[in-house]
């Protein structure tokens, strides 16, 4: 029988965490970053990461670390499209504004377990459990 290997959706402050080497947040990120990218688990994001990853790289070392990074992004994630059905949604779920609107209808659109970000209050839990990465072993190994 074939394993089904979970989804998890990672905010863009995830991604930025591992990329950037934000001190305070990196190793807790980088768990779910690296589960992703061994494929214990499907890894997803949004598609308004990549262009929020590119800024924020570009900025803090440049156009050519910025360029290398979306491929980077590109082979580890599955990116779930900004169509009108995620943009819609996203103006009606509770959230802290309408980009973690449309990180949350992202993550429901793609069918996600769960969706990780450092900011969970930020997100209605009433669509699909929103954790911190320090959440991750609890993901991994449910008490029931």
């Amino acid at each position: 029988m074939k394993r089904t290997i979970p989804r998890i959706f990672l905010d863009t402050n995830i991604l930025l965490d591992v990329l950037l080497k934000r001190e305070d947040f990196y190793q807790e990120s980088a768990v779910l970053f690296n589960a992703c990218e061994t494929q214990e688990v499907q890894g997803e994001i949004a598609s308004i990461s990549v262009n929020n990853v590119y800024y924020m790289m570009r900025h803090h070392y440049g156009r050519k670390t910025a360029q290398q990074s979306i491929p980077l992004l590109l082979g580890i994630f599955q990116v779930i499209p900004g169509d009108a059905r995620v943009f819609h949604l996203a103006t009606h779920l509770e959230t802290g504004d309408y980009e973690d609107g449309i990180q949350l209808a992202s993550a429901i659109t793609g069918k996600a377990s769960c969706l990780f970000t450092r900011n969970p209050r930020d997100f209605s839990k009433d669509y699909l459990p929103v954790l911190h990465p320090s959440e991750w072993k609890h993901f991994l190994h449910p008490v029931f």
